[in-house]
């Protein structure tokens, strides 16, 4: 086999330039593409909502559904999408209950949680 020495030759010539061929590839960045976007965490009241409220205030619920029919809803009852909410507003709907909807405790919903759900609703309007 006349190949042999030089297939050697190759081999440790690959060995020898590996590590400076591993050090390039790891300190050189590159992009990533497409590029990707981080996604934002979602807020400590967004989530509260979605456990607590979802269920009847998110797509395909009945909180959903029924607000939807009244005259001007622009947001098609989708309560995070609306822009006319406030803080205290929520916080008394939800405590007093309106409508369809029934009052929601202190034991279902603390006074902190509520808060935060009504700031998340309200996109941080006081």
């Amino acid at each position: 086999m006349s190949f042999r020495p030089f297939s050697l030759l190759l081999l440790a010539v690959a060995c020898w330039q590996l590590p400076a061929l591993a050090q390039q590839a790891t300190s050189a960045a590159s992009p990533v593409w497409p590029p990707v976007a981080e996604a934002a965490a979602p807020s400590q009241g967004e989530v509260l909502f979605a456990v607590t409220c979802g269920r009847c205030h998110r797509a395909g619920g009945m909180g959903t559904g029924i607000l939807s029919r009244r005259p001007g809803m622009l947001a098609g009852g989708l309560l995070e999408q609306r822009e006319d909410l406030i803080v205290p507003f929520v916080q008394t709907v939800v405590r007093r209950g309106i409508g369809n909807m029934p009052r929601i405790s202190r034991g279902e919903v603390s006074d902190p949680e509520l808060a935060l759900i009504a700031t998340y609703l309200a996109k941080g309007k006081k």
